[in-house]
């Protein structure tokens, strides 16, 4: 079977397409991706074909183009499904990463997001600040872990866009979902679209402990820096860009949970923390 993935953008529709072809990888199947492809997007893309690959199904990409094959080289992406890399020379990729679920995951990730998020593509922010942001991504990240239920790991990759004067990055499940989360911890059933809405407030399924954190801190970041902040879960789709929240019910569900941040790097804005955090911390 061939399929043409189209023109996959951080967008809703973007999304959507991945979650339909999630649902057309039923047989072997070459691909076309001789469009445009976002390159945060290899989080979604990979956790798809890693499932795929589990279910013993074969996946060829047949078709690519340059532009976005140089971009895939140099983030990693196609060195997992047997392509070349290729050196960045100029920085701007986050590379793709699949982070299994055993052994010291938590540390792998703390230097994966030390490494990559440091001042370039960010605002400009004081250093207690550099570190409140990157702790969120790993609380998104320990979110992933502890509570999508998940043994196929998790998903990450991100790119810089000088031109557009963006960074997106994007964390990515193959779990049950939020909604499922919801439901076995709590034995409440939500709607996809709900469930997000009940993370995003900063509820939680931990016993005890406050939550949603760092999807909280994120948010308020983001509303601040007039970026966006997307969460995807199941058929649920929640947006939040320029302070404006928009959902979608998709009719494809996604397998998992993914979260994706887009920041305007354009901003001009200085950024610190009200009480700056201790610079001992793990970050």
């Amino acid at each position: 079977m061939a399929l043409t993935l189209g023109n996959i953008k951080t967008n809703l529709n973007g999304f959507q397409r991945i979650t339909e072809l999630n649902n057309q990888l039923a047989e072997d199947c070459e691909i076309d991706i001789s469009s445009w492809f976002d390159a945060n997007m290899c989080a979604l893309l990979g956790a798809i074909f890693y499932r795929k690959k589990k279910e013993n199904k074969v996946i060829r990409i047949s078709d690519i183009s340059s532009d976005v094959k140089e971009i895939l080289q140099k983030n990693h992406f196609l060195s997992y499904f047997g392509g070349e890399e290729r050196p960045d020379s100029y920085g701007t990729t986050i590379e793709y990463r699949q982070f299994e679920t055993v052994g010291n995951v938590y540390e792998q990730f703390r230097k994966y997001v030390i490494t990559y998020f440091r001042s370039k593509g960010l605002p400009k922010m004081t250093l207690a600040l550099l570190k409140r942001f990157r702790e969120s991504l790993f609380e998104i990240f320990l979110n992933a872990v502890e509570h999508s239920y998940t043994q196929e790991g998790i998903f990450a990759c991100g790119q810089f866009f000088p031109r557009r004067q963006r960074l997106h990055f994007t964390i990515a499940d193959l779990g049950i979902g939020i909604d499922g989360n919801i439901y076995r911890q709590l034995q409440k059933r939500l709607s996809a679209e709900d469930a997000i809405r009940w993370a995003i407030s900063g509820k939680t399924t931990r016993r005890g402990r406050s939550g949603g954190l760092g999807l909280q801190w994120i948010q308020d970041f983001i509303k601040l820096n007039q970026g966006r902040l997307i969460i995807v879960s199941g058929a649920g789709y929640w947006e939040l860009s320029k302070g404006v929240v928009s959902t979608h019910t998709f009719s494809e569900p996604f397998p998992g949970t993914a979260v994706t941040i887009v920041i305007d790097t354009a901003d001009k804005n200085s950024y610190c923390l009200s009480s700056e955090i201790d610079s001992s911390d793990i970050f």
